[in-house]
C-alpha cells in the first residue's frame, strides 16, 4: 500500500494487485490522520492480542478504553482519607475527529460507565470533606445522582465559562460545571 497526492493536491492510499494500481480510499488533504489512524491500530491489536476478549467489545476507542482501564487496575489507590478532594470522572464520551486536532484518536484514559463512577469508593475523611466534582452540561444530571449516592450533599454550582466551546446543534456550551 502506497499513498500519493492527486492532481488537484489531496491525498490518497493505493495498493497494486496483480502489476495493477488499485484505489483504497481518500485520505485528503494531509496524511497525518491517517498515519495517526494506522498506529492506533496498532495499539488496538496489541489490546487485543493482550486480551482476546477485547476483540468483542466494538470500536477502536471501546477497545483501547477498557485496555486501559485493566492496566489502571493493577495499581493500588492510596489508602489515606482526605479533606478536600477535587474528581473529574472519566464520564462516558467518546472522542469526536476534528481536523483541527487530527492525532487525537482517544482520550488518552479509560472512560467509565456512569454505574461505575456512582459506585466508586472516595477516600472521605470522615471528620468532613469537601468534593468538587468536574461535569459537563451532558452529565450534569448524573452528576446530582452520583453525588447522592456517594453520600454528598450539594452545596452549590461553580461555573467555569470557557472563551471556547463546543456547539453540536447550534447551542454554545461554553461552560463547564463543578458541583460542590
Amino acid at each position: 500500500m502506497f499513498i500519493q497526492k492527486n492532481k488537484k493536491g489531496y491525498w490518497e492510499a493505493w495498493e497494486k494487485v496483480g502489476g495493477k494500481r488499485r484505489f483504497i480510499k481518500y485520505i485528503g488533504k494531509d496524511p497525518t490522520l491517517y498515519y495517526a489512524s494506522l498506529e492506533k491500530g496498532r495499539e488496538i491489536l496489541e489490546a487485543i492480542k493482550r486480551y482476546p476478549d477485547l476483540a468483542m467489545k466494538g470500536s477502536g476507542q471501546v477497545i483501547l478504553a477498557e485496555y486501559k482501564r485493566r492496566i489502571l487496575e493493577k495499581h493500588k489507590v492510596s489508602e489515606k482519607l482526605y479533606k478536600t478532594i477535587v474528581i473529574d470522572p472519566p464520564w462516558p464520551m467518546e472522542k469526536i475527529t476534528r481536523d483541527v486536532r487530527p492525532n487525537q484518536f482517544d482520550f488518552g484514559y479509560p472512560v467509565m460507565s456512569i454505574e461505575e463512577i456512582k459506585t466508586y469508593s472516595l477516600p472521605i475523611n470522615p471528620s468532613g470533606c469537601h468534593i468538587y466534582l468536574w461535569t459537563t452540561q451532558k452529565f450534569l444530571p448524573y452528576a446530582f445522582e452520583i453525588m447522592e449516592g456517594w453520600g454528598i450533599n450539594y452545596q452549590c454550582l461553580m461555573t467555569w465559562v470557557k472563551n471556547v466551546g463546543f456547539t453540536p446543534f447550534s447551542w454554545m456550551y461554553s461552560t463547564e460545571q463543578t458541583k460542590s
